[in-house]
């Protein structure tokens, strides 16, 4: 029986450089956006992150519980800029939000750390 070393061709789980991956299989996802930030309003709460280099697009989760699933349905997809307006949020409830980064072959990233923020009705003016 003969055995040969070094011969080069494909590893025993099919990849080609012998280093465990299966080569060119799936893309790899961005990485997850930071600095996520919220200011709350008067009926809405306004986002912006940080950009990714390999983003294509971003994806906004909203939850009432923290924890945002963001495999889930997404409060909007496909934002090219870094940043959003929920003017769906109601005065009086808190709102926890994370955003993933979308890649070029619409591989999802983690998500981004998660900011909580409660929209408010404006205060009454003050009597002059």
């Amino acid at each position: 029986m003969a055995f040969l070393a070094g011969c080069g061709g494909a590893g025993a789980n099919g990849d080609e450089d012998g280093n465990g991956d299966r080569d060119g299989d799936e893309p790899t996802a961005p990485a997850a956006p930071s600095g996520l930030e919220g200011t709350s309003l008067d009926g809405a709460v306004e986002l912006t992150w940080e950009a990714v280099e390999e983003a294509e697009e971003y994806d906004v989760y909203r939850d009432t519980e923290s924890g945002v699933d963001a495999s889930g349905e997404p409060l909007v997809e496909g934002r090219s800029e870094t940043g959003y307006t929920d003017d769906s949020a109601e005065n009086g409830t808190t709102y926890y939000y994370v955003v993933t980064a979308v890649g070029a072959e619409g591989n999802e990233s983690d998500p981004s750390g998660e900011v909580e923020k409660t929209p408010f009705d404006e205060p009454p003016s003050r009597p002059e």
